[in-house]
């Protein structure tokens, strides 16, 4: 009866230990440190708050069947001068995210180093019910790629 008990086990033993083992692509496989060191790369170690550069935001609709509607929005910049123009504004995706393009340019000449308030107008057109994300893209020039700067929450009833 051990002789059997022990034979079971020890069997029960090799099929558990055969399930784990899975063929391994010699392409994809990695060596441990490296795999450790890919992990690290990518981690994040900190987490901080990121202020929005979004100071205010204003909601204007035309009065027409079905209503349009706007957004003004407020920004921070680093000098008086900037030129803030709406390069386009995406539709509402299937998640209720709208992406707005904007290109700074900067002021020519020198100007004094103040926070100034800045602001450009962007039309988002007919929306339905919903809650809908504003992304701000934002680029320097127009050579830079866009990243994004801000975002604002709203709700359409």
């Amino acid at each position: 009866m051990k002789m059997l008990l022990t034979l079971a086990l020890l069997l029960c033993t090799a099929c558990i230990a055969g399930q784990r083992i899975q063929p391994v692509n010699a392409q994809d496989a990695k060596p441990a440190a490296e795999a450790e060191e890919d992990k690290e790369a990518i981690s994040a170690w900190s987490l901080t708050e990121r202020a929005n550069w979004i100071e205010r935001t204003e909601i204007m609709f035309k009065k027409s069947a079905p209503p349009q509607f706007s957004v003004i929005l407020h920004v921070n910049m680093p000098t008086p001068g900037w030129e803030l123009k709406v390069d386009e504004v995406g539709k509402p995706d299937a998640q209720g995210r709208i992406q707005v393009k904007v290109t700074a340019t900067p002021p020519e000449g020198i100007v004094a180093q103040v926070i100034t308030s800045q602001s450009f107008h962007a039309s988002l057109g007919e929306l339905s019910k919903g809650e809908y994300l504003v992304d701000v893209l934002y680029r320097k020039s127009g050579d830079e790629t866009y990243t994004r700067r801000g975002t604002v929450m709203l709700t359409a009833s």
